[in-house]
């Protein structure tokens, strides 16, 4: 079973696997943004984690960029990011709450949404290198 935790009020309950609750998430909004913005622009990036995958945006996706990060590379982001002035007590509570319940999580959400992405770019690697790959592919 894959499931996947995403903090949002439209989320299906965690035990859905992510093949199923992919398409529970309510995405309306994204939708009519992006329906407003469509033909408008050469191109349109959006950052939404499930490509191909939600019915409701499929078609209006043309391309499908990976970004592929190191688990202990957005670990050390969010320390960084969500951790400034905590306890070292609250830090490691993050910590093995992340090792027990979120990683396991990432990594079945990678498996399943890698499937059908047309470009997998490293998240290591600086923004410039990352948009040079991806002139590669654009029309």
């Amino acid at each position: 079973m894959i499931t996947i935790l995403m903090l949002c009020p439209s989320a299906p309950a965690i035990s859905t696997p992510i093949e199923i609750a992919v398409n529970q998430y309510d995405v309306s909004a994204l939708l009519i943004d992006l329906k407003a913005a469509y033909g408008r622009y050469s191109y349109l990036f959006v950052d939404f984690p499930f490509g191909y995958k939600h019915k409701a945006i499929q078609e209006m996706v043309d391309k499908v960029i990976y970004v592929k990060t190191p688990l202990d590379i957005c670990f050390a982001r969010r320390l960084i990011r969500d951790f400034k002035g905590e306890t070292t007590d609250n830090i490691q509570k993050m910590a093995r709450h992340y090792l027990s319940f979120g990683r396991p999580i990432f990594i079945d959400y990678e498996r399943f949404i890698i499937q059908d992405v047309d470009l997998v770019i490293d998240g290591a690697l600086k923004s410039d290198e990352n948009i040079e790959i991806i002139d590669t592919i654009l029309p």
